[in-house]
């Protein structure tokens, strides 16, 4: 290994790595977060008007989001 490149240089390069790579990591996790919450609502307030979402299941549930951030059964 070259001179320059010691022991201690590897290991602060490895730790400032590993700390961009825990902030990634928890951006993606946030972000995901908030698109999977609640994404009817996201896409209301992108689109500035009511949207109508419509939950499968064994009984489907609608509800209608308005861009102010409110909610109310469809």
């Amino acid at each position: 290994m070259p001179d320059w490149f010691d022991n201690h240089r590897m290991i602060s390069v490895g730790i400032f790595l590993l700390i961009v790579f825990i902030l990634i990591l928890g951006f993606l996790y946030l972000k995901a977060d908030e698109i999977t919450k609640d994404p009817c609502s996201i896409c209301a307030e992108y689109q500035g008007q009511e949207v109508t979402c419509v939950l499968p299941g064994f009984k489907p549930i609608s509800k209608i989001y308005y861009p102010d951030g409110q909610i109310t059964p469809g």
